[in-house]
């Protein structure tokens, strides 16, 4: 385990896939994972999940909205000034050698924000009402190395602030985020290897993923080899 003051990091067995991963995590909130399209090179090397978000920051036009400890504080502002006070207040220092990321804000920026940049009239009728801007802040984040093969655990025991607290917290939260890991099953299994005919060999059940409640859903694809 990597200690640095800030963070706790450790290596955990290679899950059976990120999908895996993320299933194990599913009774707690506001789980994430981010995959690259890419299945090889430095662009699709990581994969990155998490759950239970000690903040969520969220923003409709000047209403904001930052939820934390089942208490919400509500006010009219301009959302990317007290954003960067919340990245200012949580942010972290990366240790050498530790995953890109260990801790941090998830989620998505929406094109609307473009008018606390630029003035632009607002013509589109807003029938989403979604929100401009979701981030949940994570103090704990498992990252997956498919290059090397490995898997990490990061855990900042934020958002405590006193220094045992928050180690306390830290191991709490690696601890408990290792234990719903353990129960991670693969979620998505090999296709066929192809044939030196070059047409997949046929397998004996179509590819499925475990859903809630021990459901699943069969995949099947229509395409040929060719």
């Amino acid at each position: 385990m990597l200690g640095s003051g800030e963070i706790l990091i450790e290596e955990i067995c290679l899950p059976a896939s990120p999908q895996a991963a993320l299933c194990s995590l599913e009774w707690q909130k506001g789980g994430f994972l981010l995959e690259s399209a890419l299945q090889s090179g430095s662009l699709g090397r990581w994969s990155f999940l998490g759950a239970e978000p000690f903040l969520v920051f969220c923003s409709k036009g000047p209403k904001l909205t930052v939820s934390q400890s089942e208490q919400d504080y509500r006010t009219n502002a301009n959302p990317f000034s007290l954003l960067r006070q919340l990245l200012t207040q949580y942010a972290l220092e990366r240790p050498p050698g530790a995953p890109p990321l260990i801790a941090g804000a998830v989620g998505y920026f929406g094109y609307d924000l473009c008018r606390f940049v630029e003035r632009l009239p607002s013509l589109a009728i807003d029938d989403v009402r979604a929100a401009d801007c979701y981030l949940g802040f994570y103090d704990t984040v498992v990252a997956i190395d498919h290059q090397e093969g490995r898997a990490f655990i990061s855990s900042s025991g934020l958002p405590e602030s006193e220094p045992r607290k928050r180690l306390r917290r830290a191991h709490e939260r690696l601890e408990a985020t290792k234990v719903c890991l353990q129960s991670c099953t693969p979620a998505l299994r090999v296709a066929p290897p192809l044939s030196p005919a070059g047409t997949a060999v046929a397998a004996s059940e179509p590819p499925g993923i475990p859903l809630p409640g021990g459901r699943g859903a069969d995949l099947r694809s229509n395409f040929t080899p060719e």
